[in-house]
């Protein structure tokens, strides 16, 4: 898993890993990337492969060049420079030919962010396209197109809208080296030189926690707001706890990959004002799972010797008329459906006590004295 912290956006990034294809063959189950894989590569997981970059080529006969000098035009665009913000490109100058229509929109791309980094503009002897450059193929890198107040998408013959590169996506058992094991055969071959992306299937909260953490303590992160704090983990006795809740915090959002993945967040996560915890990409398709981790659930197992099979035995024998059982039974419906109120039902931290409600969500079941020497924050469950 690679975390980035973007203060400028307040986003923590959720990044894929992305390898060079070396050989991928129709049939084979294996793929090779050129370089050494990493050992935080998870064991297995879900792999892209790239089968074309983002463009879109435009329908305007530009071969006798345009004079935008006397009548500037522009056009909006974001791509991975510019993280889902639209930046406006303006065309100023007179191109009296194809070369020079490319060369003047290269040179605008280039601020105020570098589009240019990723983005090039190109022709095919009549008309002039824009594309991701090489190194940038796939579904993870998506440029998005609109009309400026002056329109210079129409001179052009860009359509607005999203683009998007394409891939073809399969989930890998094993890796070695250079080399991914596939689940399934390849349908097809692909290209040398094209990505292969690593996308992450699991994320503990924890790990992204503790990364906040660091990055907050470092030089680096030290000067901006905190993006995250956690409390819960209080005791209910029996070495069981409460689930931790981790908070997004001063505005700061998870913000996952462009692509087409799944991604399971393992953990109970909120933000601190009761909006969105994701951020998602412009582009792509991503099935996003919230699994809330309940620490409080009790698991236990045992062994029967013979003497207790004995000690049952006898036991079952002096039961007359079933009433002893019956009790027992009641018993433990009543313990399981207290089990099941602390577990799904409200629960509060006041204070110093972490206090538990009824299914009402206003008798209160329990309440607990928490100790230690680090005060928490109020903080609060509340089923939906």
């Amino acid at each position: 898993m690679t975390i980035n912290f973007l203060p400028s956006m307040k986003w923590i990034q959720i990044l894929s890993q992305k390898f060079t294809i070396s050989e991928a063959t129709v049939g084979s189950n294996t793929v090779t990337v050129n370089e050494t894989i990493p050992a935080e590569t998870p064991d297995e997981g879900q792999i892209s492969l790239a089968l074309s970059k983002a463009e879109c080529m435009g329908t305007v006969d530009l071969s006798g060049g345009h004079d935008w000098s006397s009548s500037p035009e522009n056009f909006y665009v974001y791509s991975k420079a510019s993280y889902n913000q639209f930046t406006q490109v303006t065309l100023n100058q007179n191109c009296p030919d194809l070369d020079s229509i490319v060369s003047h929109i290269n040179q605008q791309l280039s601020s105020p962010f570098p589009h240019n980094q990723y983005l090039e503009a190109f022709h095919n002897g009549e008309r002039v396209g824009i594309r991701y450059k090489e190194g940038y193929e796939g579904d993870v890198y998506a440029f998005r197109l609109k009309p400026g107040t002056s329109d210079a998408l129409a001179t052009l013959g860009w359509p607005a809208g999203i683009y998007v590169g394409e891939s073809d996506r399969y989930e890998y058992s094993s890796w070695s080296g250079q080399n991914f094991i596939l689940k399934t055969s390849l349908t097809r071959t692909y290209t040398p030189g094209y990505k292969a992306t690593v996308h992450p299937i699991e994320i503990d909260v924890q790990d992204i926690y503790n990364q906040a953490m660091d990055w907050a303590d470092n030089p680096e992160g030290i000067s901006y707001s905190c993006p995250m704090s956690a409390t819960g983990y209080a005791p209910l006795g029996g070495n069981v706890y409460t689930d931790k809740i981790f908070m997004l915090t001063n505005g700061w959002k998870l913000a996952p990959e462009e692509g087409n993945y799944r991604l399971v967040l393992i953990g109970t996560i909120i933000t601190d004002d009761g909006s969105e915890r994701i951020v998602l990409p412009g582009a792509g398709v991503i099935s996003i799972t919230f699994q809330v981790s309940s620490q409080g659930i009790i698991s236990m197992t045992s062994g029967l010797t013979e003497s207790d099979k004995t000690d049952i035995a006898e036991k079952v024998w002096d039961v007359e008329d079933g009433s002893t059982v019956k009790s027992k039974i009641e018993n433990i419906e009543s313990d399981v459906t207290l089990l099941k109120k602390v577990e799904t039902g409200r629960w509060k931290i006041e204070g110093d006590y972490l206090i538990i409600y009824d299914t009402d969500g206003q008798t209160i079941l329990k309440k607990f004295l928490l100790k230690g020497e680090q005060k928490k924050a109020y903080s609060e469950r509340v089923p939906v």
